[in-house]
């Protein structure tokens, strides 16, 4: 893997300063995110034990989500603070005490994404604009974070799917390569194009 480290430092540099306007370091003190038994109501998710190398397991029941009523309780910009507030928690918190438990640093989560029930109700507008909000957060400034990602209870059609009434078509690639599996999700939204992928590797 080359290493470039101007790149990093410029990466480095946007990190520290989008810390700073989006107020990352006092997100835990100075957010409260009133609506959050609502939320999970709409959107369940949630911290749950540890993995088999003492990493903190983070759950997603996406297949259970409900995009629209979702908006109805918050808003992207909120729900965005919550996920920003949920990863300081993280690791100011989570992290150090799974550390402790192990008698190991631990420095990175394992998330399992639940996506049984999973249909096109949950590919909605709102749903994209807040995955590619919730994706680019994740990407830029917590890359290290996840260890490893696993989805559960997916059916997929390698056949695209075709356009539906909302505007949304969505296609799904699979790849193996090895002990690595390349998952690429495509969100047509329009006018935008939201793509997002995952590397999935096992926890055996």
């Amino acid at each position: 893997m080359d290493f470039n480290i101007d790149k990093t430092v410029t990466a480095w540099e946007e990190m520290l300063k989008w810390r700073n306007e989006f107020g990352a370091d006092q997100i835990i003190q100075d957010f409260n995110f009133n609506e959050l038994d609502q939320v999970t109501m709409y959107y369940p998710q949630g911290y749950h034990g540890v993995d088999k190398n003492g990493r903190p397991i983070y759950i997603e029941r996406q297949g259970k989500a409900h995009p629209g009523k979702l908006m109805d309780v918050t808003t992207i910009d909120r729900y965005l603070k919550y996920h920003v507030q949920e990863f300081e928690k993280a690791l100011q918190q989570k992290l150090p005490a799974c550390s402790i438990a192990a008698k190991r640093r631990v420095t990175t989560t394992t998330t399992i994404l639940d996506a049984d029930g999973l249909g096109m109700k949950n590919f909605s507008p709102a749903a994209a604009n807040l995955l590619s909000s919730i994706a680019k957060v994740d990407c830029s400034y917590y890359p290290e974070v996840l260890n490893s990602l696993k989805i559960t209870l997916l059916v997929i059609s390698l056949r695209p799917m075709s356009r539906v009434d909302m505007g949304v078509s969505v296609g799904v690639k699979i790849c193996d390569r090895g002990s690595l599996t390349q998952i690429i999700c495509f969100f047509f939204v329009k006018p935008k194009l939201f793509a997002y992928w995952s590397y999935l590797y096992s926890l055996a």
